[in-house]
C-alpha cells in the first residue's frame, strides 16, 4: 500500500484569483458551486472535498477589505435549499469578521 500524503490546513494557499477560493479573494462575492467535477475553477489541494457535492465560498470582510474565504460542502446533492446554505454561510463569515474586528 502506498503512504497518504496529509495536507495540513495551514500549508495551503491560494492566491488572488487562484481557484475558486482566490477568486472569492479577489472579488469577494459569494460561489455557489452545484457539483464540484463540473466546475473546472476548483482546485482543492486539501483532497477533502467530495467532487459529486455541492461547494460554498463566501468572503470574510474587514470593512471594505477582503481578509480570508470561508468554504463549506454540504452533505447532500444541490437542491433548492443550496442558496439558503449559502445565507448562513454568508452570516456566519460576518460573524467571524466581527470577531476578528474585536480581538
Amino acid at each position: 500500500m502506498g503512504k497518504k500524503t496529509v495536507v495540513k490546513p495551514a500549508d495551503v494557499r491560494y492566491k488572488s484569483g487562484e481557484g475558486i477560493l482566490g477568486q472569492v479573494l479577489e472579488y469577494g462575492e459569494t460561489i455557489v458551486v452545484n457539483r464540484i467535477a463540473d466546475e473546472p475553477r476548483f482546485i482543492g489541494r486539501l483532497g477533502i472535498y467530495d467532487s459529486n457535492l455541492p461547494f460554498i465560498a463566501v468572503p470574510i470582510r474587514l470593512g471594505s477589505r477582503i481578509v480570508g474565504v470561508l468554504a463549506a460542502q454540504p452533505n447532500e446533492p444541490a437542491s433548492a435549499e443550496l442558496k439558503d446554505r449559502a445565507r448562513s454561510l454568508e452570516m456566519v463569515a460576518n460573524l467571524v469578521s466581527q470577531v476578528i474586528r474585536l480581538s
